[in-house]
């Protein structure tokens, strides 16, 4: 999140398939499932991690869902896809040039 207000306040940021740390932001980003390769060991699994945890040894629970059946639930309705890209760059739009750039999304 951080990133992305940089980029509202007119800096660039960019993201890359390799190095990001959260598994959500990888699945936004349009990265693919990166529930999966993003330190989801630590988790004990994405459902717990989004709802209640799974114990001792594992990061805690997040708790965006009740009980890990309705954050597996969540997870897999998820649009899910891997855009063949390795980099997302966010940049205010007046500093987008058409010459050699072309916008592929508009966030507002």
């Amino acid at each position: 999140m951080a990133m992305l207000k940089a980029a509202s306040l007119g800096r660039t940021a960019v993201f890359d398939r390799e190095t990001i740390g959260c598994g959500g932001s990888g699945v936004g980003l349009g990265f693919g499932n990166a529930f999966h390769t993003s330190g989801a060991g630590d988790t004990g699994g994405i459902e717990y991690f989004l709802s209640t945890g799974r114990g001792e040894g594992y990061l805690e629970g997040e708790g965006y869902r009740k009980t890990p059946e309705l954050a597996s639930c969540f997870v897999r309705n998820l649009p899910i896809i891997d855009l063949p890209y390795t980099y997302r760059v966010f940049k205010p739009l007046d500093q987008v040039d058409p010459a050699v750039e072309q916008p592929c999304l508009v966030t507002f």
